[in-house]
């Protein structure tokens, strides 16, 4: 992709590269729409925050020819990271028991429930 950007414009222009990264975002974004789509947002977002990291080591490995370090060291330090990662994600999933749930019998209720948590966060 570097030798086609240095040749100019119309060589970009009639690369493949530059129609695959366009395919590829543009399906990236329809998944992940999908995906916050698919349930509530302690379902899709753990999800998402798992395939993010995997999916950049892949690309990188795939497309960018990285090469993931493979000693003793980083091997046990890129281990221990998949592992609060997935633990990450259990938490994340099993912390969807929200007591600010829509309620249509009393809206103003949830409104300032929410608006309190939401002030909760914001302070932290």
């Amino acid at each position: 992709m570097g030798d086609v950007a240095v040749q100019g414009p119309r060589a970009l222009l009639t690369s493949w590269q530059l129609y695959t990264v366009l395919v590829i975002g543009v399906l990236g974004l329809l998944l992940n729409q999908l995906a916050f789509q698919a349930g509530p947002l302690t379902a899709s977002l753990p999800a998402i925050a798992t395939v993010n990291p995997l999916a950049s080591i892949t690309i990188g490995v795939l497309v960018y020819d990285e090469t993931v370090r493979h000693s003793l060291e980083a091997s046990v330090g890129l281990g221990l990271l998949l592992l609060l990662l997935g633990t990450a994600v259990i938490q994340l999933t099993r912390s969807g028991d929200n007591p600010c749930r829509p309620d249509s019998d009393h809206p103003s209720q949830t409104a300032a429930c929410c608006s309190a948590q939401f002030r909760d966060l914001s302070r932290d």
